[in-house]
């Protein structure tokens, strides 16, 4: 896989269509201008259309797949905010096509694991049920800064209209918004389901707790009344 403007020696001029970019037949200058969507506002002013385009040359059934993605998203680089050119190997589709693609192999590669140093072994990156999937804790994978190559193409898969991660949970969305979990974190957010069953049982028993305080009180102030 090649990244950068250093990968002309796998483009010829029939791939032309390159420069072209895949975004211009449905979203113009002119409409963005006019849009009042705050997402489309924000792309604007980030994107850089008049840059030199990121070119990604890519074979995705390949076991260095992988290591090749995570060695373009391993350093923040200005280009991602540039126009995006993906061309997969032995394959002739230029255009928007494999630039959609590549963004959903990521997403998928993301939300169902990495085979990283070992190629029988998948490292989970989030856990728990649908729409309350957070980060595993893994100090390693933080320490390595695998989970900010992660954050990078989530953002760049963002910013060029690919498809977002779904299945995350409130908590984390909010977390990396706002860098506060206070109200929307909720008990399903435990993946780990016996230790959510003693939870709702600890529960339980605070709310019969207070419950019986209540009452105790409430008994005291008729007596003295």
């Amino acid at each position: 896989m090649n990244s950068g403007d250093s990968g002309n020696d796998h483009y010829t001029e029939e791939d032309s269509d390159l420069m072209q970019s895949p975004f211009e037949a449905n979203v113009s200058s002119s409409t963005l201008s006019s849009c009042t969507d705050p997402v489309a506002q924000y792309k604007q002013e980030i994107l850089d259309e008049n840059g030199p385009p990121l070119r990604i040359y890519v074979n995705w059934l390949t076991e260095k797949f992988t290591a090749d993605v995570l060695s373009i998203y391993k350093k923040a680089n200005p280009c991602f905010r540039s126009n995006l050119r993906v061309k997969f190997e032995n394959e002739r589709a230029v255009g928007e096509g494999p630039v959609r693609e590549f963004f959903s192999i990521l997403m998928a590669f993301i939300q169902n694991g990495l085979y990283l140093d070992d190629p029988e072994q998948l490292t989970m990156l989030f856990e728990g049920e649908t729409d309350h999937k957070i980060p595993v804790p893994n100090a390693l994978l933080c320490n390595s800064g695998l989970y900010t190559s992660v954050g990078r193409m989530i953002a760049h898969s963002f910013l060029h209209g690919g498809p977002p991660l779904y299945g995350l949970s409130p908590a984390v969305l909010e977390f990396w918004t706002r860098e506060s979990i206070s109200e929307a974190v909720t008990i399903e957010d435990i993946p780990d389901y016996d230790l959510r069953q003693a939870l709702k049982e600890v529960l339980v028993l605070l709310l019969l707790l207070c419950t019986d305080v209540t009452y105790i009180f409430l008994c005291n102030v008729s007596a003295t009344c």
